[in-house]
């Protein structure tokens, strides 16, 4: 055992972090990425070629209201949306499995695959637009579909509260807000005006905006603590195989 892993075991854990501060993590994490969409959002508004409309929903609706069908820009926002969802699950859903196999099935590696396995659930029902078409088609009420959504949402918060609280609960709350807020205009305004559609889709992509930056922040801190931890713990049972009897 050489002089500096002496030095590392005497002084506690290896340090693996982010290489950031707090508000650096901020900044990467939700700043950019909001202040990115804002400016999109902000661009389909001014920009004096398509209804904004046909940007901000998704595709077939689009279509299915369209005069000259089709446009390559059609839903163009909506499946950014679907791709940031689908990274937000992916990033959870990895996380979560090199939890479990890393550190055994911890709360945090549950935590993470169950945020993997919701996000992946809204990622569906958006691509494939489930409770605005596939569903009811099934004679399955739009309501009972949020309903259920909502439940597992709440359930979600229910088990998982310590992490979320952990982790940063302001985000996850705005995220909560600004989807929630998209729902609402959705059910209780039914309206064609560009400035309903703009709020109620500019509301979901910023919320899915949030929702991602806190599960892609939360997974990457909860797997470098456990890599941190881990190589802790294999530090020192390497030092005390290399100096039997220092180690207690």
């Amino acid at each position: 055992m050489s002089m500096n892993a002496q030095i590392v075991v005497q002084a506690g854990s290896p340090r693996i972090d982010l290489g950031i501060g707090q508000l650096q993590a901020h900044a990467w994490f939700y700043g950019l990425p909001s202040l990115l969409g804002a400016l999109l959002l902000a661009a389909a508004w001014v920009q004096p070629w398509v209804p904004v409309a046909d940007l901000l929903r998704d595709p077939l609706s689009v279509a299915e209201m369209s005069q000259d069908c089709c446009g390559l820009y059609y839903g163009a926002l909506s499946n950014l949306g679907v791709l940031i969802w689908a990274g937000a699950a992916a990033a959870c859903l990895f996380a979560g499995l090199l939890l479990a196999v890393v550190s055994g099935w911890s709360p945090a590696a549950v935590f993470l695959i169950y945020g993997g396995l919701l996000t992946g659930l809204l990622t569906v029902d958006d691509l494939f637009l489930l409770h605005d078409y596939v569903l009811p088609h099934f004679n399955v009420p739009q309501l009972l579909v949020y309903a259920v959504y909502a439940a597992l949402a709440l359930g979600y918060v229910a088990l998982f509260a310590r992490q979320i609280l952990e982790h940063g609960a302001l985000a996850f709350l705005t995220a909560g807000s600004l989807l929630a807020i998209s729902v609402g205009i959705d059910q209780v305004i039914h309206s064609d005006a560009p400035i309903r559609i703009f709020i109620e889709d500019g509301a979901k992509l910023m919320g899915i905006i949030v929702w991602t930056g806190f599960h892609v922040r939360t997974a990457l801190t909860i797997c470098v603590r456990a890599l941190r931890d881990e190589v802790g713990l294999a530090v020192r049972r390497s030092f005390a195989v290399d100096r039997p009897g220092r180690l207690s």
